[in-house]
């Protein structure tokens, strides 16, 4: 795949991954309540850890 692809897969999929993220979010909120900063801190660490390494395996096959 053309690097230029590559970006193009990797924001779609981004994007795709904030919006799920979001709807997550807001259900959880809704069913347990407000989450606090390190619930929020602790989720985007593990989203964070995800998308590296995704990347990483995507960038490999390039």
């Amino acid at each position: 795949m053309s690097k230029v692809n590559l970006d193009l897969v990797a924001n779609a999929m981004m994007s795709s991954i904030e919006n799920y993220l979001f709807e997550i979010l807001d259900s959880v909120e809704n069913e347990v309540g407000a989450l606090t900063a390190e619930d929020h801190y602790e989720i985007n660490s593990l989203v964070r850890c995800a998308i590296e390494k995704a990347s990483t395996e995507l960038g490999g096959e390039a």
